[in-house]
C-alpha cells in the first residue's frame, strides 16, 4: 500500500499520527510526503517509525537535518534487505 500526502500541510501532528499508525503495525510500503513542513519532530518522529515498521519500503520526502537522512537510509536499505 502507498501513502500520498503531498503539498497538504501535513506538518508536525499529522506525522505524528502517522507514526503512531506505522508504529502499531500499519503495512504501508511507500509514503509520499514531499512539500509538507513537518520539522525536526517529525523528522525524528518518522525516522523511528521507519527503523521499526520493516514494511516501509521508501520514503519521498527532503529531510532539513542531515543526520535524519543519513538514519533514514539506512532504515530504509535494512528493511529492504529483510
Amino acid at each position: 500500500s502507498n501513502l500520498y500526502v503531498r503539498a497538504n500541510n501535513f506538518g508536525p501532528q499529522g506525522v505524528r499520527h502517522l507514526t503512531n499508525a506505522l508504529l502499531h503495525g500499519a503495512r504501508l510500503q511507500k509514503l509520499y510526503l514531499q512539500s509538507n513542513e513537518i520539522g525536526d519532530e517529525g523528522e525524528r518522529a518518522l525516522c523511528e517509525a521507519v527503523e521499526a515498521n520493516p514494511w516501509i519500503q521508501e520514503v519521498i520526502l527532503v529531510l532539513e537535518d542531515e543526520s535524519y537522512d543519513k538514519r533514514m537510509g539506512e532504515a530504509l536499505l535494512r528493511n529492504r534487505t529483510r
